[in-house]
């Protein structure tokens, strides 16, 4: 049909058909110049990467020769990054150690361990000068006096990039410090460097096309998790002995549990957000900023410095709550509540296993542990959680990757489906529902909100399951809960894009709004391997997924989640702390 068309307009035949020719030619030429604008745009992200790329190695290298330069030996760095936080900031106070002493000997220990596991985007170039200042000044300032601090690479620093993993980002220096690096500029603290991230920020995973791939310090064929991945692995490698992460869906307390480490999600807003590099539209499932630490009383510590009011001053915003010191220290038995699954996802053994330790263990030191049931955990996460994350069917997601290089298998999954139109996704959805009910369901959840109606009565939803969360509390009289922080330990690298399920555990207390924390209890065992492979038989597609993917994991860290009421940061950590401490005793 094209050939006669062209044929009628070379030879002079109808004026319709000249029209219809003229519409073809200007149809193919457009799509033509945006097909040609689109791959020089995604050659020019590319080039972005290269140079970033370029970029990061020069500044690694700059600090490496530096601390050559010193000729620190490895007892000297290990006999400062052994040192618990209260011990460090003890010293550098009384001036037994350096400021600039004490960042050097972490800067040389992430040289070291990065080439390992590939965690740094960049180091602070100011840290130094701001360690030399400390040394020099009359008295300590702050509460961390000198004590370095990495910051997740979504963070705000003024002068460097924040880019989320994407090649768009690349070469867009931030003017000022986000609220939460001023802080702890504040209180003494050196931020020194930034770490790895996946792409968009939004998954459990930790790879990007920039930056590459982030391995786990206990594996390196496993995932420190997301989507504070690398900060994660920082802290787990001795590279860093506090740092910040955030946590839209389990990003703090996943990569803790994966790496052995500790972390809290606060109630949101109970740290500042103000000056963050947000997604549009993030205020309808907010982001909770947090501390991640080798210890509870590194976070905890952490909190303290940030609960002050010069933040309350730099963002009236933030509900002007300084630490409860009393809550924390208490020694009151306590009430709580603790589960071993959900409705949605069987935990593997060692999971369980952790979980009973964490009981009993808080049972010797005189609380009373009950069992208890979360409210509507499948439904919450599959038609509430998972619809928010995907309120406007992704648009915004496929826009911001747009004319990217799509890097980790689990964007490139979440884009191939995304793409599809609407209808398709709902035929392939009813399609899917006699099979795989559960997966149907899932695909459902991409096409996000179907009205402005729709979505407020989901929101009006969500505000009455809380109210009946802390109705079930006050009922049972709990003071805080205990659970599993995922189905799983840190499966192997690609297995995220395949068990997109697993965040069930976290999510729910995303969704409530609860501070949750998690912290390290056993690693896994012979026998814990054994019985997954032998008795755990799970039907549900991405559940077979995530066994495949946690067998053989002998001597991985599993830890557990320590929930409280909103606002009872605190509190959370004492549970956590009484964890810790009875494990030790034990």
């Amino acid at each position: 049909m094209l050939r006669d068309v062209l044929l009628d307009i070379m030879f002079g035949c109808s004026h319709s058909a000249l029209l219809i020719g003229s519409t073809v030619i200007a149809l193919a030429t457009i799509l033509f110049i945006k097909s040609n604008a689109r791959r020089k745009r995604v050659r020019s992200n590319r080039c972005k990467v290269a140079k970033q790329c370029v970029k990061y190695k020069k500044t690694i290298s700059t600090v490496a020769e530096r601390i050559t330069e010193k000729k620190f030996s490895p007892e000297q760095v290990d006999s400062i990054t052994e040192l618990s936080l209260s011990e460090l900031v003890a010293s550098l106070k009384n001036g037994r150690l350096k400021a600039v002493d004490v960042l050097n000997a972490y800067q040389s220990k992430a040289i070291e361990q990065n080439e390992q596991y590939n965690f740094i985007t960049t180091f602070l170039e100011e840290a130094e000068d701001a360690a030399l200042a400390l040394d020099e000044s009359d008295k300590p300032k702050g509460m961390l006096h000198g004590v370095p601090v990495s910051l997740k690479d979504f963070f705000t620093v003024k002068g460097y990039d924040t880019t989320l993993g994407m090649a768009r980002y690349v070469d867009s220096p931030w003017a000022e410090d986000c609220v939460v690096v001023k802080v702890l500029k504040y209180q003494g603290a050196i931020p020194f460097m930034k770490t790895n991230i996946p792409q968009t920020n939004l998954h459990f995973d930790c790879s990007n096309p920039i930056f590459g791939r982030t391995l786990n310090p206990w594996s390196k064929q496993r995932t420190p998790g997301g989507s504070s991945g690398g900060e994660a692995a920082a802290i787990a490698a001795g590279s860093s002995i506090v740092g910040m992460g955030s946590d839209i869906g389990g990003s703090i307390r996943i990569p803790a549990h994966f790496c052995g480490i500790c972390g809290i999600k606060p109630t949101v807003g109970r740290i500042s957000k103000k000056g963050l590099h947000m997604f549009k539209g993030e205020n309808l499932l907010a982001a909770s900023m947090g501390p991640m630490g080798r210890d509870v009383d590194s976070v905890a510590t952490m909190m303290k410095a940030l609960l002050v009011p010069y933040m309350f001053e730099l963002d009236p915003m933030t509900p002007p709550l300084t630490f409860n010191t009393e809550e924390y220290e208490s020694n009151r038995p306590l009430k709580i509540g603790f589960y071993l699954e959900d409705d949605w996802s069987v935990p593997i053994p060692a999971c369980n296993r952790a979980v009973e330790l964490a009981v009993a263990t808080l049972k010797s030191q005189g609380h009373e542990v009950v069992p208890y049931s979360p409210t509507r955990a499948q439904e919450m996460y599959l038609d509430y959680y998972m619809r928010f994350c995907m309120a406007d069917g992704g648009q915004e997601l496929l826009k911001s990757l747009e004319d990217e290089p799509v890097f980790d298998p689990t964007i490139k999954g979440q884009v191939s489906v995304l793409k599809l139109p609407k209808i398709l996704r709902t035929t392939l959805a009813i399609l899917l529902k006699p099979m795989m009910p559960l997966l149907s369901r899932m695909i459902l959840c991409l096409n996000g909100f179907r009205s402005i109606k729709d979505m407020n009565e989901k929101k009006c939803d969500i505000q009455e399951w809380q109210l009946k969360i802390l109705q079930d509390w006050e009922r049972l009289g709990l003071d805080a809960v205990v659970c599993p922080v995922a189905p799983c330990v840190a499966v192997l690298n690609g297995y995220p894009a395949k068990c997109l399920g697993a965040l069930s555990y976290t999510a729910y207390y995303n969704l409530a709004d609860f501070p949750a924390g998690v912290v390290p209890v056993t690693t896994v065992t012979a026998e814990d391997d054994q019985n997954l492979k032998s008795y755990y038989n799970y039907d549900v597609l991405w559940m077979k997924n995530m066994k495949m993917g946690c067998v053989d994991a002998i001597g991985l860290p599993v830890g557990v989640q320590c929930v409280t009421k909103p606002w009872h940061e605190e509190l959370c950590l004492r549970v956590m702390r009484d964890v810790e401490n009875g494990l030790k005793k034990d």
